[in-house]
């Protein structure tokens, strides 16, 4: 196994799936553009582990984005003989409001588009009503095996 996904019970919902972001934004595309991923129960829950040397080889994407873009990522490695997912039980989060939401699922969305293969910019505005704009930027790192300092190093 290469890599490990958490997910638990989040007692406001009373669901063991995942939140509003997950539902509305990371669901539905994980569907349409990398089926195999539907059926993780918590692909943002933001608890996983990984090999080292798995590690090494990812990109990780800066900001909201980096969660569904390391299970990507890993499941194009691995593919799905290398992902496993396991019971936390209960987490407590404290909960966000719509208006504090929207960056992330704008991020997530553009996260998996980039992963897809879906054309689009680096920076992407989020334009509502009666708020001002929010721009976010898909930023991100090359993998470690990239670097030359810790090739150096290693």
């Amino acid at each position: 196994m290469q890599f490990v996904k958490g997910f638990y019970e989040r007692p406001t919902y009373g669901l063991l799936g995942g939140g509003r972001v997950t539902e509305l934004v990371a669901r539905p595309l994980l569907s349409m553009f990398f089926p195999e991923l539907a059926t993780v129960v918590q692909p943002l829950a933001g608890e996983y582990a990984m090999r080292r040397s798995l590690a090494e080889r990812l990109p990780f994407i800066a900001g909201y984005g980096v969660d569904i873009g390391v299970l990507i990522d890993t499941y194009r490695i691995t593919g799905t003989a290398g992902l496993a997912q396991v019971d936390l039980g209960v987490r407590q989060h404290r909960n966000r409001s719509l208006d504090q939401l929207g960056p992330q699922a704008l991020a997530v969305s553009q996260a998996i588009l980039v992963r897809a293969g879906v054309p689009s910019s680096d920076a992407a505005t989020l334009v509502r009503p009666g708020a001002a704009p929010v721009t976010v930027t898909v930023g991100e790192r090359c993998p470690l095996v990239d670097v030359q300092s810790y090739c150096a190093s290693a």
